[in-house]
């Protein structure tokens, strides 16, 4: 369903802020131990699952504000924000869907993803809602641009190519996606306070 450019753009903010404070409220007064232990079985602790998500996010942020600039240099505007309508495009759309929170599908994180296997537990949680401002900051400066006409290349390959509507959908639903996993790290038996 199409929504018009200021419609996205506050639900794209209201899921990163909802994220935001999940990330606070759920992981932010566990202990270094708690953040950093790791199931028997293998598997990221809640901190890897955390440094994963600021790695991917500063990585989009780079490629999206380029894309930004350049849709502004090639002057990809919208006559009416209110009115112009978001719809994205079917690859990214799919690509979304893969890695959503809904996905059973498994990938190793490309290299440009993984996260820092020593991360400091202790700015961690922090440094992912760095990439919240980030992106925040980005979201209000985009007013009139044209979300489906601006391309952003991914960040592990320029050849693959999104709409710009669609590289915040990607960047949402990854989080997602691994804010529900660093969840259930701290469910599992053994967990330090669980």
């Amino acid at each position: 369903m199409s929504k018009s450019n200021v419609e996205f753009v506050r639900e794209i903010r209201e899921a990163l802020r909802a994220n935001g404070s999940e990330v606070e409220n759920s992981f932010g007064g566990l202990s270094a131990g708690a953040l950093t232990w790791r199931p028997p079985d293998g598997g990221w602790s809640v901190a890897l699952c955390l440094d994963h998500l600021r790695t991917t996010n500063q990585a989009y942020l780079t490629t999206i504000t380029e894309a930004v600039e350049l849709g502004r240099r090639k002057n990809r505007r919208v006559p009416d924000p209110d009115r112009a309508q978001v719809r994205g495009g079917r690859f990214g759309r799919w690509f979304t869907r893969q890695v959503g929170p809904d996905s059973s599908m498994k990938v190793k994180a490309p290299k440009v993803f993984r996260p820092i296997e020593d991360v400091d537990p202790g700015t961690v949680v922090g440094a992912l809602i760095s990439t919240h401002q980030g992106l925040e900051a980005i979201l209000d400066g985009l007013g009139d641009l044209d979300l489906d006409r601006v391309r952003v290349s991914s960040p592990v390959s320029s050849l693959i190519r999104f709409h710009l509507c669609d590289a915040f959908r990607i960047v949402v639903a990854h989080e997602r996606r691994h804010l529900d996993q660093a969840r259930t790290v701290t469910g599992r038996e053994g967990f330090p306070g669980g």
